[in-house]
């Protein structure tokens, strides 16, 4: 984490928008999720799914997050959108403001919910 001759690896990754840890929290908290898969609690839901991925994510492919989630979940419980101009945080990259469609699609899909 500290040795200087990673510094210029970490300033790479950060140039590019990606996630770097700055302090010891941040990298326990890394070393837990990296290498996380949610296949089996994806496969697991009984629940309906909405999925929104950003077409312009820099950080994970948006092919093969959108043909994970195909794969784990069942497909009457999968909605899976892409919204233009997002990037892994569905934001525009340029201004880091939600892209426009964020919003109606979270509330599009909650109205699709039966209610009981």
């Amino acid at each position: 984490m500290a040795a200087p001759e990673r510094a210029p690896h970490f300033a790479a990754l950060q140039s590019v928008g990606a996630f770097v840890p700055d302090g010891p929290e941040l990298w326990d908290f890394a070393g837990l999720i990296i290498d996380y898969d949610p296949a089996s609690a994806l496969s697991a839901l009984r629940v309906p799914l909405l999925a929104v991925l950003g077409a312009a994510d820099n950080v994970v492919p948006v092919e093969a997050s959108a043909e994970g989630f195909r794969r784990a979940v069942r497909p009457e419980l999968l909605t899976l959108r892409v919204l233009d101009g997002g990037d892994h945080r569905l934001q525009d990259p340029e201004t880091e403001v939600l892209v426009p469609d964020y919003l109606p699609t979270l509330v599009g899909f909650v109205g699709t919910i039966p209610r009981r």
